[in-house]
């Protein structure tokens, strides 16, 4: 239930939720699954939600996961024209 909640709350870019769900113990790179699941990083990275993605990596969210079809985060940056969170994903090592 934790990792719907915190991929529509990156998704949403509500960094105040995000930061709730991390503290209570939401795994940052838990896939939510469903038709519009995922991980949270690329959600918030498909929708340039920056102080979200800094939010999921500095609780250890992997810059470099991917979801089903090899989709990551820089390349859901990259692909919507988000240079801010593109930039952040980078500067945490994203390849």
């Amino acid at each position: 239930m934790h990792e719907e909640q915190l991929y529509r709350a990156a998704l949403d870019g509500d960094p105040e939720k995000v930061g709730q769900l991390l503290a209570g113990g939401a795994d940052p790179n838990a896939v939510s699954e469903g038709e519009d699941g995922g991980l949270p990083l690329c959600a918030a990275a498909a929708r340039d939600r920056a102080e979200v993605a800094s939010a999921l990596l500095a609780a250890g969210a992997d810059v470099n996961g991917r979801e089903s079809g090899g989709w990551t985060a820089l390349l859901w940056a990259a692909a919507n024209g988000h240079a801010e969170t593109a930039e952040r994903l980078i500067e945490a090592g994203a390849d």
